[in-house]
């Protein structure tokens, strides 16, 4: 970008620039070492600041993971002891006799261990049903075992809760409030492991509840900050549970959490980094340069995710910036008065000589070419009246050499007319080649011109609509409703998308048509019409839109079977247990059928399940003439029993990478349709061959997890021409389908079977399209119906 100094200051004379100049060059050298100076200057404190405060934090995370440690080796000290083990065995095999001797002695040496430590509040033992069998509390400044009497009835489960999703051995930690008997709240840490008997189920959970402050005073140690900072622990909610600046309420943080939140001091951008669980700073945006980490308690456990946090107000850090900042600006006062008295007499050497140049400059300009400028300075300024001088002299020379050059121009011009002849010409065959179709319209809604595209796209010659409307050409009810065009007098000032339908010898088109007002010579109004056949994206979209209804389908009946069989697994049972009991014949008869039934429901519901929620896809390198084979000798007793002839013609094909379960019940769902739909005694011809394809093909498919097929979700499968593929034919001379139904064989739950679900088909066909691989189908009614696979092999198949 050009920036003109005179149009944005046209009042300044050159003297006022000059001097604006010189007071520029003197203070911008340091104004720029100034600012550089303080911005490294500020930038290296902030690193300073972050080193030391990621420093810190890293240091006081690491004294409450050797604090938690500490705890972690007493719980598992206290439990792994030979009398606590003793006393588990004792209740868990409810031996009164051992339980009383037991648990004077776990609890006694509990009270031992802990008199030793100044950081426990209680231990307590609670059973597999979450009630309190055993109590150790700090009471008084002394540890005394809790009377059976005296302990707690409610239930406890919600430890259960707590380390349902840990590993065995693996500790619970939480923040908790507990109440004493002066009903003053403690903040308290609790540990919790889950203990399991010999067959690995939970026989109880063992509690230890340690005083917050103990390991609060382990942060409150020597940090780097001597003034300024602040060090708090909160949880992903932004409540408190430490701050330290409120040493002596911790009480109040933790009973009040609705009154104090970190998150409403700061802006979101605050909010989304602390929980993000990843060691950090933020130093941009606030007064403040905060450092943060998360903390040790235990992700699995709800609400357990706390940070702890290290902040610096940034006027602790920045002062000594501020004062170079202040030294800076007199420095830059000094230098630019200093630069504008000396500019002010040295513009006195130049205005002068300027005013006479400026007088000739005048004269000259009025046609009086032998004016002479006379300026005796002996610099650029006398050069330039010299320059003025010439120019007097040059000007009727000009004149002359203006003369010679409009005629050589009319010559060009006509060169250039030329020119523009024939680019226009390669612009109509450019036209005439896009499979658009354009159309230019003038005022009055008549055809001025048409590319050649309008031949293919509605069966028009261009030549032969030129001059007509646009209604008169086209002459197609489809087409011309509710245009535009039609229902307004001139032509609309903004361009407009519509859609249209084009009937052509009776096969309908979808057309996206866009109008657009251009301009042409004279200011004449013209509309541009551009015609765009969009059959082909109207289907893709249709077809897209009705797998998006099938997801939604798929995963509600997904949701409804999985109820259905729960039940039904019930009623089998039921049944079940019901013909082992004694009971006459024909009562074991229709218990018999009710069964029938219900397996039956079984497979069509656990059909649906498969259909929902998909299969893995495991592709392995195997013989697919193998995998056939296997499927008719599957399907043969049916053959045998409708006296059905099969025919087979299997090439022997080398390897290819397949899922073989899946290609398999692909092959055994065609051969089970093709026997119902076939006659007694008909014929089912099978027939597998390595081949390359001939043209090119292409299928839409819907693909539930498609990661291992490096497909999209909705993915168009495209075969190119003179690809190698497996290709399978199934065909039969049973009735042959509908040709109304031949497009829907496919849908999920589409059957015109009495007792069908719709499923086979549609699975066989995402098992075909999970091998990047299209199924077609051939039918004629009462003459038999032939199923095509086509399998790609890959380049490296062997």
């Amino acid at each position: 970008m050009n920036l003109n100094i005179n149009k944005v200051l046209p009042f300044l004379s050159l003297r006022k620039k000059l001097i604006i100049a010189f007071s520029l060059l003197s203070s911008i050298p340091l104004l720029t070492f100034g600012i550089v100076g303080l911005y490294n200057n500020i930038e290296l404190m902030r690193k300073i600041a972050i080193e030391n405060l990621n420093h810190d934090i890293s240091i006081y995370n690491e004294r409450a993971q050797n604090f938690i440690s500490e705890v972690n080796k007493d719980i598992y000290y206290l439990t792994s002891t030979a009398v606590f083990k003793n006393f588990l065995k004792s209740n868990l095999n409810s031996d009164r006799k051992n339980i009383a001797k037991y648990y004077e002695e776990t609890t006694k040496q509990i009270v031992d261990f802990v008199s030793s430590k100044n950081i426990y509040y209680q231990i307590r033992y609670v059973d597999s049903e979450g009630t309190e069998k055993f109590r150790v509390q700090l009471v008084d400044s002394t540890f005394c075992i809790i009377n059976p009497d005296s302990l707690s009835e409610h239930t406890f489960r919600f430890y259960f809760v707590y380390t349902e999703k840990l590993q065995p051995g693996q500790l619970s930690i939480v923040p908790s409030e507990l109440i004493d008997k002066n009903n003053r709240t403690i903040p308290a840490i609790s540990f919790a492991l889950r203990l399991y008997d010999d067959q690995k189920n939970t026989s109880a959970i063992f509690i230890a509840d340690i005083f917050a402050k103990e390991l609060f005073n382990t942060l409150e140690k020597k940090s780097t900050f001597h003034y300024g900072q602040e060090v708090v622990i909160v949880n992903n909610e932004g409540y408190y549970l430490y701050h330290s600046g409120k040493k002596k309420n911790w009480n109040s943080l933790l009973a009040h959490k609705t009154e104090e939140n970190i998150l409403d001091r700061y802006p979101e951008k605050f909010s989304h980094a602390i929980p993000s669980g990843q060691h950090g700073y933020i130093s941009d945006g606030f007064d403040e340069i905060i450092s943060y980490l998360p903390l040790f308690f235990n992700p699995l456990s709800e609400g357990n995710a706390y940070y702890i946090i290290e902040k610096v107000d940034e006027k602790y850090i920045f002062g000594p910036s501020r004062r170079f900042a202040y030294i800076s600006i007199g420095f830059i006062l000094f230098f630019l008065i200093l630069s504008i008295s000396l500019g002010i007499l040295a513009t006195n050497q130049i205005a002068l000589p300027i005013r006479k140049v400026k007088a000739g400059a005048h004269i000259i300009a009025s046609g009086d070419y032998h004016h002479r400028v006379e300026i005796k300075t002996n610099d650029e300024i006398e050069e330039l009246a010299e320059q003025f001088n010439v120019m007097a002299a040059v000007l009727n020379e000009r004149k002359k050499l203006l003369e010679k050059q409009q005629n050589e121009l009319e010559v060009t011009v006509i060169h250039r007319t030329n020119e523009l002849r024939g680019e226009k010409e390669k612009m109509q065959v450019i036209l005439d080649n896009v499979p658009s179709a354009f159309i230019l319209l003038d005022d009055q809604c008549r055809i001025i011109s048409a590319s050649l595209a309008i031949k293919k796209l509605a069966g028009i010659n261009p030549s032969a609509i030129i001059g007509l409307r646009c209604n008169e050409a086209f002459g197609d009810e489809l087409f011309c409703s509710d245009c535009i065009l039609l229902q307004q007098e001139k032509i609309p000032r903004v361009p407009f998308v519509s859609e249209r339908k084009l009937s052509i010898s009776g096969v309908q088109k979808n057309i996206e048509q866009i109008m657009v007002p251009v301009t042409l010579q004279n200011d004449k109004t013209a509309l541009l019409e551009i015609l765009t056949d969009i059959t082909e994206r109207k289907r893709t979209e249709q077809h897209l839109l009705k797998l998006e209804k099938l997801v939604t389908i798929g995963e509600t009946s997904a949701l409804i079977a999985h109820e259905i069989r729960n039940s039904l697994t019930t009623v089998k049972m039921l049944l079940q247990l019901q013909l082992e009991s004694d009971m006459n014949e024909e009562e074991k008869e229709a218990l018999s059928m009710a069964l029938g039934s219900l397996l039956k429901m079984e497979t069509v519901v656990n059909n649906l399940l498969t259909f929902s929620h998909g299969t893995e896809f495991n592709p392995q390198k195997q013989q697919i003439v193998k995998l056939l084979e296997n499927a008719i000798i599957f399907i043969k007793p049916q053959f045998d029993e409708r006296g059905i002839k099969l025919k087979t013609d299997l090439e022997n094909i080398p390897q290819i990478e397949i899922d073989g379960n899946m290609i398999r019940e692909a092959i055994i769902n065609l051969l089970l349709n093709s026997v119902q739909a076939t006659k007694d005694n008909g014929e089912i011809n099978i027939t597998c061959r390595a081949a390359v394809t001939e043209k090119n093909m292409s299928d839409l498919a819907y693909f539930e997890n498609t990661n291992q097929t490096g497909l999209n979700k909705y993915s168009r499968i495209n075969i190119p021409a003179g690809s190698r593929v497996v290709q399978i034919e199934i065909s039969d001379t049973g009735e042959g389908i509908h040709p109304k139904n031949l497009k829907k064989i496919f849908d999920p739950f589409f059957t015109t079977k009495k007792n069908g679900s719709g499923l086979g088909l549609a699975m066989v066909k995402r098992a075909i399209n999970r091998h990047n691989g299209i199924i077609e189908v051939q039918s004629e009614l009462n003459k038999g119906t032939t199923f095509t696979i086509f399998i790609p092999i890959k380049s490296n198949t062997t």
